[in-house]
């Protein structure tokens, strides 16, 4: 992992000299290797208007993967997009207002999120996917399963909490990184807050030049700053709408969580893990950007629970 943040910043440095956008020639690249091993970018019109952007590899039960916050689909799942058995359909979307996908006239709220996801299966033909959701993604899957049980076949959570987060557990993780808001912490004001969030997800984090923190603010922030704040605005109250989980009718769940977790500690994860019965993979070396700074590992838990199914 650590080589491919060296690579990352020897090829920063090399766009910097040339004038580029470092965060657009990673995501161009990015999506070569996805397109080289036989993935496909596609864009779904939603009813509403608005558009989602998704990318397809593989064939078989369909992997429906859900990023979090500060990026999008390719930058949070292209290993695994890359490295998934091919016995499995890994669709990888672009939640709203995130990457390219859009929506003017949607609330900014979990159920536009949980929507698009669904008129996408839809779309694609798809009664029942396996489900993961990394961080905010995580909200939006368990979201997924609270509202249509049947149409999820099993659901992964890494990093996310979801129904069990408390008011005090969201106060002290501001408190944690000194600042006033969740929406300032994880939507920040400036490539400044970017990088000290960017240190607090992380296990090992490395540092990177100035100008990579501003391309990837530009890149993945700054465009729908103002919608991805009010999402994370609307989270508490859309928490508390969460029905309870029907033990009889849950699909199998999986929890991923890392040992030095600063966003969300692992205890969330161990009383998350009890809330819904469900099996917990603690990674010791891990944090909260398990996805990127783990992925390898995510992808042998995944593939370790999932074909354990029926």
């Amino acid at each position: 992992m650590k080589n491919r943040f060296y690579r990352l910043t020897v090829l920063s440095l090399v766009l910097l000299l040339t004038g580029c956008n470092t965060m657009t020639m990673y995501q161009s690249f990015s999506g070569s290797q996805i397109r080289r091993a036989g993935g496909t970018e596609k864009m779904l019109t939603l009813s509403d208007g608005g558009q989602l952007h998704y990318w397809e590899r593989g064939e078989g039960e369909p992997l429906i993967l859900i990023h979090g916050l500060g990026g999008d689909a390719l930058m949070n799942w292209k290993e695994q997009m890359l490295d998934f058995n091919p016995e499995y359909k890994v669709i990888a979307p672009d939640l709203l207002w995130f990457g390219q996908s859009k929506s003017p006239n949607a609330q900014r709220s979990l159920s536009s999120q949980s929507d698009a996801l669904f008129a996408l299966m839809d779309h694609l033909g798809i009664d029942q996917a396996h489900v993961v959701g990394h961080s905010y993604g995580g909200f939006v899957a368990y979201k997924m399963m609270n509202e249509h049980q049947d149409r999820i076949k099993s659901l992964t959570l890494i990093s996310s909490p979801g129904p069990i987060i408390s008011d005090m557990e969201l106060f002290n993780l501001t408190r944690r990184f000194e600042t006033d808001s969740l929406e300032t912490l994880f939507v920040p004001e400036s490539p400044v807050g970017l990088k000290k969030l960017n240190y607090g997800i992380f296990h090992d984090p490395i540092p990177a030049p100035k100008f990579v923190y501003r391309d990837i603010y530009q890149t993945f922030i700054e465009p729908n700053k103002q919608a991805q704040r009010a999402l994370i605005e609307t989270l508490p109250k859309e928490r508390d709408q969460f029905k309870s989980p029907d033990q009889k009718g849950m699909p199998p769940v999986f929890l991923i969580w890392g040992a030095g977790d600063k966003i969300f500690p692992l205890h969330t994860g161990i009383d998350l893990s009890r809330y819904l019965n469900a099996p917990i993979a603690i990674l010791e070396e891990g944090a909260h950007a398990i996805p990127a700074e783990n992925p390898e590992v995510v992808s042998r838990l995944l593939e370790a629970f999932l074909f354990k199914k029926p």
